[in-house]
């Protein structure tokens, strides 16, 4: 995703829309791609103006202690996928989505307590809970078996590092592990937002992240604000306006 998806939408939006430059606004995944792309394509700098980086993931060194336990067994869940050659993960389907909607219409508590997990507890103090059963068609949305053990990855090792594919050839150092993403590099003017709330993207690793980059115009920290909050939420509006306004100064 960050060597061909990203580069490739990049390059697309630009030539649809005949400009040289955009500004990038990524949420959750989006800037673990972003960040990652940017650290390793110079060309793909050049093309991007302010990036915008809302509930960042990148080194997830400070994630709770469930998702650290789940995640400690990365290895054994890319042992069972490679055996049974499993691709994608959680695949939306349409038994899965009236599923979701019979139980979060009727038992909302049981959503509450799913996406707790995910993003962090109290999820019905910034948004209507009675949203819950649209949420649900729509996440969770399915990924590659890859992409899940990649997360479980980074939560284990404490670093932003490309996969490990160990046995198999990767992208090794030297050392024979993989390649650290050095966010250093990017020359970038980025926008970090993020909350105390989240259990996904901390502001323990968000203070990390802005110590590694070069060029940080604004850091905005919320306030008891989860991770799918930050997109959920009506009180998000103001947020999204501020984003609006550091765009349009560049």
């Amino acid at each position: 995703m960050a060597d061909y998806d990203l580069p490739s939408m990049i390059d697309f939006v630009l030539s649809k829309t005949n400009q040289s430059e955009l500004n990038y606004l990524g949420y959750s995944q989006g800037n673990t791609i972003a960040f990652a792309a940017l650290s390793e394509q110079k060309e793909l700098q050049k093309k991007i103006k302010l990036n915008i980086a809302l509930g960042p993931m990148t080194r997830m060194k400070h994630v709770n202690n469930l998702l650290t336990s789940l995640c400690s067994y990365d290895v054994q869940l890319k042992s069972l996928i490679e055996l049974f050659d499993v691709r994608e993960f959680f695949q939306t389907s349409e038994a899965w989505n009236i599923v979701s909607d019979v139980a979060c219409t009727n038992v909302p508590q049981i959503c509450d307590i799913l996406y707790g997990i995910m993003a962090g507890m109290d999820l019905t103090k910034n948004y209507n809970a009675t949203r819950f059963p649209l949420y649900a068609t729509y996440i969770p949305a399915g990924t590659s078996t890859k992409n899940l053990v990649h997360y479980m990855q980074l939560i284990n090792s404490h670093v932003f590092r490309r996969y490990d594919n160990r046995p198999h050839e990767s992208y090794w150092s030297a050392g024979g592990v993989p390649e650290m993403y050095d966010i250093t590099k990017i020359p970038n003017p980025t926008v970090l937002i993020g909350s105390d709330g989240d259990i996904t993207s901390t502001t323990k690793d968000v203070n990390w992240l802005q110590k590694q980059l070069q060029h940080v115009t604004s850091r905005i920290e919320l306030r008891e604000f989860n991770h799918l909050e930050l997109v959920w939420a009506p009180a998000m509006k103001p947020i999204y306006e501020k984003i609006i306004r550091m765009a349009q100064k560049y």
